[in-house]
């Protein structure tokens, strides 16, 4: 399945236990009514970025290189722009050994060491990424890929729609109704996306069925040494004709032409270990839930920084750009979601302004429509009592027991105008505001009485 220019109209077959959700059109990447969740590959996606340079290097006036922060940067500011994810983090593999490594000493050996004017824009790449507002995942000894098996997983289960931003035909084994691929490389002018369809189409076998491929044809890449002898297109042509691995196995002798049979003989148990190499965990250790992963507002003063120092004169008027177009970032916040993350910026705050909207001047009669802060010049987000989307029941109750920890927290700084009022509005609903420090209406009496 492919989608950029074309449109696409098609149920969701995620959400809550299994039940189906509607999902809207999508025209040029504005996607779904389903919370989508985008697990981007970062050390994959840092690796192609600098390698699409490589014969025209981008060299800024200090002779750093800069091409693999410039092209990681911009597939990250495509997918925040043109997709808008609900949930969105980026994985990066580390250093240290994985259980893989302790299974077979030689995985991974024969891939070259990491170019030296590569891993020295890595500390930049993962602070715009931060800068961005993205979630970053390290966890030692696991790959990136499993740490995006286990949360594509746990999004599934939870309703979610997941798009695996990356290039690695391994990650195709995730794939279901759920799950999809969101590919680094475009069709033409179109973005690839690969559905379960779309890996039998591209691939020549169905999801559950890509760690046979590999076991038998073994992939380069990552040192897995398959069945010696035997490619892609005779590893597919198995697959399809018996099923699975164990199957060929099972009846080895059947297998035509005899010396592919004798091949697989030769090599059964290394056929075996490959498929283990091949295959993604999805049950890693993370201290993560999908619903975690709300993309932050944007830093865009540690962004100018950054680009400036980079040299990204295109980026930083970009970033410029998109502080205007947010209305000078004043947001409305639209689920539980968005309103999770704006929680756990506040409790992080020293201070914060606060201002209710509600239906009358006297604070006994008015009913509570809102609750806006602002901790930052051009910044300020408005809580209504019902948010607009995946809206229940009880978030009115939800908003007031998630604000009220934070507004009755004397250590949390709080100014507004006239804030007596709010005051009063807010003690109607069970919260007692404390840690006021300002008022802007009685420093004004203060001034001119």
């Amino acid at each position: 399945m492919y989608s950029n220019d074309t449109l696409i109209c098609a149920p969701s077959q995620c959400g809550p236990l299994g039940q189906g959700l509607p999902t809207s059109c999508r025209k040029g990447g504005t996607m779904a009514k389903t919370p989508r969740l985008f697990l981007i590959d970062g050390s994959a996606l840092a690796y192609r970025s600098y390698f699409a340079f490589i014969r025209n290097p981008l060299i800024n006036s200090k002779g750093e290189n800069t091409s693999a922060v410039f092209g990681f940067t911009r597939t990250m500011l495509d997918i925040l722009t043109q997709e808008n994810p609900e949930y969105i983090a980026v994985a990066f593999d580390t250093p240290e050994p994985t259980f893989r490594h302790q299974r077979f000493v030689d995985y991974k050996a024969t891939r070259q060491k990491m170019p030296d004017e590569m891993s020295t824009q890595l500390p930049r790449l993962k602070e715009v990424t931060e800068a961005l507002g993205v979630t970053l995942i390290e966890l030692p000894g696991f790959e990136a890929d499993d740490v995006m098996g286990t949360l594509a997983k746990r999004a599934e289960r939870g309703g979610l729609e997941t798009y695996l931003v990356t290039a690695d035909k391994d990650l195709m084994q995730l794939v279901s109704p759920c799950v999809k691929i969101y590919s680094l490389r475009k069709v033409g002018n179109q973005q690839e996306i690969l559905d379960p369809a779309g890996v039998q189409q591209k691939f020549g076998v169905p999801p559950e069925r890509v760690i046979d491929v590999l076991a038998l044809m073994g992939d380069s890449s990552d040192n897995i040494p398959g069945v010696r002898g035997i490619g892609e297109k005779t590893a597919v042509k198995l697959i399809q004709d018996y099923g699975d691995l164990e199957t060929i196995l099972a009846k080895v002798a059947e297998v035509k032409p005899k010396g592919v049979a004798e091949k697989i003989l030769a090599n059964v148990e290394m056929a075996r270990l490959s498929q283990e190499l091949a295959t993604i965990h999805t049950d890693v250790p993370l201290p993560y839930s999908p619903t975690d992963l709300v993309p932050r507002p944007r830093d865009a003063e540690r962004l100018t920084a950054l680009f400036q120092d980079l040299e990204f004169g295109s980026l930083v008027r970009q970033v410029a750009a998109h502080s205007q177009a947010d209305h000078q970032g004043y947001q409305l916040i639209r689920s539980r979601a968005q309103f999770d993350a704006l929680c756990t910026t506040l409790q992080a705050l020293e201070r914060f302004a606060i201002d209710t909207e509600t239906t009358d001047l006297n604070p006994l009669n008015a009913e509570l429509l809102c609750v806006s802060v602002a901790w930052a010049p051009g910044e300020a987000y408005c809580v209504p009592r019902q948010l607009p989307e995946h809206s229940q029941p009880d978030d009115g109750d939800y908003v007031f027991r998630r604000l009220q920890p934070i507004l009755e927290n004397p250590a949390i700084l709080k100014c507004g105008q006239n804030i007596k009022y709010d005051m009063l509005v807010l003690s109607r609903h069970g919260i007692e505001l404390q840690g006021v420090e300002f008022d802007t209406m009685v420093a004004s009496y203060v001034v001119n009485p």
